[in-house]
C-alpha cells in the first residue's frame, strides 16, 4: 500500500499519541488485520480497535468513510502481507512444488500456536459473516483467493511438471479450499492435526507435481 499517496489530515479531532495521519491511518489498519484474525466483521467493534491504539472512538471517521471502507483497506494491507509471506516459501526453488506448500503449512502451524489458535485468516473468518457482508467485500474476498490461486498455480506449472496449466489451476482450488477448512478446525480444536490431515490428502493429488521432466 502506498502510504505516500494518501490525502492531507482533514480538519477534526487529534490523535492523543500524537502521530500523524498517515501514521494513525496505518496503526489502524494493522490493528484492523490482527483483529480480523481473531474475529469476525461484526465481533470487531470500533470502541475495541480504536481503544486498543488509544485513539478516540469519535476519531474514526476522521480516517475512514464507513466501517466497510475500512475491511476493504485492511483486506488490500491483508493482501500484501499474506502474497510476501506465501511467496518466501514458494520461490523456493531449490525445493519441489510439494515441499514448497508443505513448508508453509507447517510455518502456519507454527504460527496458529505461537497465539494460542486465536488467530486464523481473514478470508475464513469474513466468509463466515457472508450473509452481513456487502457485494464489494465479497468480491475483494474472492479476488485475493483468486491471487493465491494462481501463486500455488503458477509454482506447480512453471517447475516444469508434465501437468497442464488448468490442472495445476484445479490443484491449486483444491488447495486453498480445503486449506480454509483446516484452519478453521484447527483453531477450533486447538491443534495443528487437522492441518497435518488436510496437507496429507493435499499431498496425495500434489505429489504428481514433483515428477519432474528431465
Amino acid at each position: 500500500m502506498n502510504y505516500s499517496a494518501l490525502p492531507k489530515r482533514p480538519r477534526g479531532r487529534p490523535t492523543k499519541h500524537g502521530s500523524n495521519y498517515a501514521d494513525t491511518r496505518d496503526v489502524l489498519i494493522r490493528r484492523g488485520i490482527e483483529l480480523l484474525t481473531e474475529r469476525g466483521m461484526n465481533a470487531m467493534s470500533l470502541d475495541d480497535l480504536m481503544k486498543s491504539v488509544q485513539v478516540p472512538k469519535g476519531s474514526f471517521y476522521h480516517y475512514f468513510a464507513n466501517k466497510e471502507a475500512f475491511i476493504l483497506e485492511v483486506l488490500d494491507a491483508y493482501e500484501l502481507y499474506f502474497v510476501k509471506r506465501l511467496n518466501k516459501f514458494l520461490s523456493q526453488t531449490d525445493l519441489s512444488p510439494q515441499e514448497r506448500l508443505q513448508n508453509f503449512v507447517k510455518d502456519a502451524g507454527e504460527k496458529l500456536q505461537k497465539y494460542d489458535f486465536k488467530r486464523g485468516c481473514i478470508l475464513g473468518n469474513l466468509g463466515q459473516e457472508v450473509s452481513y457482508l456487502s457485494a464489494e467485500i465479497i468480491a475483494r474476498i474472492e479476488s485475493i483467493f483468486k491471487i493465491w490461486e494462481k501463486m500455488v498455480s503458477d509454482c506447480l506449472y512453471q517447475s516444469n511438471s508434465q501437468y497442464s496449466e488448468a490442472e495445476c489451476n484445479d490443484a491449486a482450488y483444491q488447495f486453498w479450499i480445503g486449506w480454509e477448512g483446516a484452519v478453521l478446525r484447527a483453531r477450533l480444536v486447538k491443534s495443528t492435526s487437522p492441518l497435518d490431515a488436510f496437507y496429507r490428502l493435499f499431498a496425495i493429488r500434489a505429489g504428481q507435481f514433483s515428477h519432474i521432466k528431465d
